[in-house]
């Protein structure tokens, strides 16, 4: 289950930087303009924070970076604000699916009792400290890293700083 029953474009969105590094332009406009006019993050939606991270947020700023069209990185900065209430948890380890519109989480039901899988939470830091990175807000950074660190170990706080000139080095 990456988008629920909603129809997002997964493939779309992910397939982007690959049409750009191929030299397929033609492909990777039509794939920028199915984006402009059809992905509306605004869906009724259970989805999988892990998949919509790594094919959506991942995707659109891997697109942007190639392109340098600013549609795609604003488009991943609203999906990453639709993943943001799946980290409100008592330890900010983030529930495995988000709803998109309610905001409301749940863990898988296999997972060892309904535990977040924290392999999962672990592939999210790339591209949410990215985000705070390009847009300057804390959120992202504090939500992947710093909340669920001080939560688990409060050391790790001193060790890392939101105002690091380059928070991908460290």
């Amino acid at each position: 289950m990456i988008c629920g029953n909603s129809q997002l474009g997964a493939t779309i969105v992910d397939a982007l930087d690959s049409l750009y590094i191929m030299g397929l332009h033609d492909e990777f406009k039509d794939g920028q303009e199915w984006i402009e006019q059809n992905l509306d993050f605004g869906v009724n939606a259970e989805v999988s924070v892990f998949e919509v991270n790594i094919r959506f947020i991942g995707g659109l700023l891997a697109a942007y970076y190639l392109s340098g069209q600013e549609m795609f990185k604003l488009k991943a900065v609203q999906l990453a604000e639709k993943l943001l209430p799946a980290f409100n948890t008592p330890t900010g380890i983030p529930w495995a699916m988000v709803n998109l519109k309610s905001g409301v989480g749940r863990n898988w039901g296999w997972a060892s009792a309904g535990s977040s899988i924290l392999a999962e939470f672990g592939t999210l830091h790339m591209e949410f400290v990215h985000l705070t990175y390009l847009t300057g807000n804390p959120a992202y950074y504090q939500k992947c890293v710093f909340e669920a660190a001080s939560s688990a170990d409060p050391a790790l706080i001193d060790r890392r700083s939101v105002h690091d000139p380059d928070p991908l080095v460290g």
